[in-house]
Parts: C-alpha cells; structure tokens; sequence
C-alpha cells in the first residue's frame, strides 16, 4: 500500500467516523417527527370521536358533567381533563 491509498483510506474513515453519526441523528430526528404527527392526528382523531358521543356535547346548553351524570350515572375520570370542565371550574 502506499502513501497515497492509506491517506485515502483514512479520509474516508475520518468522513464515515464525522457524518455517519450525523446523518443518523437526522434520520432518526425526521422519523420521529413523523411519529409525532401521527400521534397527534391519532389524538385528535379520538377527541373527534370522544365529542360526538360525549353527552355533554350533544346537551350543549347544560353543564357538562350534570349532562354525564343524568346520562351515565357517574362522572368519569376522563371529564377531568375536558375543556368544558375545566372552564365551568375556573368560572366557578
């Protein structure tokens, strides 16, 4: 081997060593954006779907956790986190 193939072999070491790392940072940044953006269409797909049979939606003039307990007879833990609650509780 001679100078001029172990210098080349080395830059090329040296550019797999220095962007390798790198491009692999990237793709798993770019494939993790995209699992977000499913999760988040997941997300509110479900929130589309929890609204239209959610009685306080359909009910839309009462309260909504006295919508959920006239309809199901207890208030689940899930209306915690619902933005009508949680407005009725901030007026309140």
């Amino acid at each position: 081997m001679n100078e001029f193939e172990a210098t080349g072999i080395l830059v090329v070491l040296f550019a797999l060593r220095c962007i390798m790392p790198v491009l692999l940072m990237f793709g798993v940044g770019y494939l993790m954006n995209r699992l977000v953006d499913r999760w988040r269409l997941e997300d509110e797909a479900r929130r589309e779907a929890r609204q239209r049979t959610c009685p306080a939606y359909k009910h839309y003039g009462d309260r909504c956790w006295s919508a959920r307990l006239t309809a199901e007879g207890a208030l689940p833990a899930e209306c915690v986190n619902c933005p009508i609650y949680s407005q009725a509780i901030q007026v309140a």
